[in-house]
């Protein structure tokens, strides 16, 4: 219905409930992996080690990271995301300079790991690339 309301072509087909399941499951992984890094940074920082401290770095990287992008003034919430983090992570980590520490170890191993995937998908689609034609032009 929005994409009429647009003037778009509505969506060919409609995703199937298990297909959403299962999206909605690797989603929740990837959440887990995400809010693990940051427990095991808060826990490395000082952070009592424990399911609260867990918990919470999981529940605060989610927030952050969705609250991030809804800021369209900054390109994918950049800043915004970890001053969400330092305010969520900052009663855990006993202050916000290493909340503060924490968002921005956070947001380099994730810009590295983000360009290191693309390294790899970019070398992955030029293996699977066709050899050049070696045949002339014709005229």
């Amino acid at each position: 219905v929005a994409l009429r309301k647009v003037g778009r072509v509505p969506v060919p087909s409609r995703m199937s409930y298990p297909g959403t399941v299962r999206a909605a499951g690797w989603q929740a992984v990837c959440w887990l992996l995400y809010g693990g890094h940051a427990a095991v940074l808060a826990i490395g920082i000082g952070a009592p080690a424990g399911p609260g401290t867990v918990a919470v770095a999981i529940g605060g990287f989610a927030l952050a990271y969705g609250i991030g992008p809804l800021f369209v003034l900054t390109p994918a919430g950049a800043g915004v995301r970890e001053t969400a983090l330092v305010l969520l992570l900052g009663g855990v980590l006993g202050g916000s300079s290493p909340a503060l520490a924490l968002a921005l170890v956070s947001r380099l191993l994730l810009v590295i790991t983000e360009f290191g995937q693309a390294g790899v998908w970019a070398l992955l689609a030029r293996a699977h690339q066709p050899a050049p034609s070696r045949e002339p032009l014709p005229a």
